[in-house]
């Protein structure tokens, strides 16, 4: 028995981990940016695993060891991955994006995370959200390496990283300033401490948006009313402090609303325990961005499986792209998980309210998801 769309879901998966040529692009200038970002949208997005950083494109530069994990090529150019290992002593300036958004999550150690005015020391599954118009930096201050990642919305700024690299990979934190500037034509620059426009907002109560969801074209509706909002920036020290919806053996961990994001995006530390089955999915409106951070799990993303990954494992499902994952170790296991746009918390909340009602499969549909066998 098919699924809908399981010819294009196929279709799809035969991309998983297909190399990608890099566009031959001059970026100088913002103009420039968008005209790359232009041409990456009208192409194909591709799954993507990996069970660690190693192998992926190194961007390092300015003491800062840099990976790219997802590039603007492989999403269609709406995200970009980098995995950062920052040896002791070592920093992320304060910086702010003009117009893009930066999810900053902790795998490894612990950091001192700045989001807007505020800084807290955040060890492994501490995240923080940064919309336009926000200061963030990362301080390794402690006497062990770290390691973070980031995901940029939309893609680009791996570009100006790969020119950073060529033009200071070895020359250390004395060219921080010089590497940086490379980067303006993103969005990107050195606030030199001064504040921006959403500092002074970190962690507001963002005022929650419902309406009835009984199509697919009712969630996109809800997007568009969530992109009305401003940004929220948000900083989390400890995962089990935010809003949990719990279904099976999984709390889903509400890091980030689409409330707080504009609509950017969902995002969530899943704990999992119970040897929690995921079966095969889709989502045909968004994609998913998976960082295994404590534990292991079997992950599947389009048609390749990582029968054991732990902390550092990465994962990228574009929309139509199969993804589903086993929980293998004992204890919990953390998951990080980042719905573009968002959400996708609103089907994980009707799984528990709605399950049990026969229409349920409808219903699950309506809110995005599409099982490629009857959903639990």
């Amino acid at each position: 028995m098919g699924y809908p769309d399981q010819d294009l879901v196929e279709t799809v998966e035969k991309r998983t981990n297909t190399p990608v040529t890099l566009a031959d692009f001059d970026v100088k200038t913002a103009e420039d940016v968008a005209a790359l970002r232009a041409r990456w949208s009208r192409m194909e997005s591709n799954p993507k695993i990996l069970a660690s950083r190693e192998g992926s494109d190194d961007v390092s530069f300015a003491g800062l060891d840099i990976k790219t994990l997802l590039r603007g090529e492989e999403s269609s150019g709406r995200n970009s991955v980098h995995s950062i290992v920052m040896a002791p002593g070592t920093r992320i300036p304060a910086h702010g994006n003009d117009a893009g958004e930066a999810f900053w999550v902790v795998v490894h150690g612990e950091v001192d995370l700045t989001i807007g005015s505020e800084t807290m020391t955040v060890p492994s599954a501490g995240f923080g959200f940064a919309p336009a118009r926000t200061t963030q930096a990362v301080a390794n201050r402690s006497a062990e390496l770290a390691e973070v990642f980031v995901i940029h919305l939309p893609a680009g700024i791996e570009r100006g990283f790969a020119a950073a690299h060529r033009a200071f990979g070895d020359a250390g934190a004395a060219a921080v300033e010089q590497a940086w500037a490379l980067l303006q034509p993103f969005g990107i620059t050195l606030t030199g401490g001064e504040a921006l426009a959403n500092d002074s907002r970190v962690n507001e109560p963002a005022p929650r948006i419902d309406k009835p969801i009984g199509k697919l074209d009712d969630l996109l509706a809800l997007r568009c009313e969530w992109n009305k909002l401003p940004g929220t920036p948000k900083l989390v020290k400890d995962p089990c402090d935010c809003y949990n919806v719990t279904a099976l053996d999984q709390e889903a961990r509400v890091l980030l609303s689409p409330e707080e994001s504009r609509g950017a995006a969902s995002a969530f530390c899943n704990i999992i325990h119970g040897g929690i089955d995921v079966p095969p999915h889709h989502q045909p409106t968004e994609e998913e961005t998976f960082i295994v951070l404590r534990g292991e799990v079997r992950l599947r993303i389009g048609n390749q499986t990582a029968e054991r990954v732990g902390p550092g494992a990465f994962g990228f499902a574009p929309r139509y792209g199969t993804h589903a994952f086993k929980q293998l170790s004992e204890g919990k296991t953390f998951l990080f998980s980042v719905n573009t746009p968002g959400g996708h918390d609103r089907g994980f909340e009707i799984s528990i309210t709605d399950s049990d009602k026969p229409n349920f499969p409808e219903i699950i549909t309506a809110h995005g998801f599409t099982f490629h066998g009857p959903p639990d």
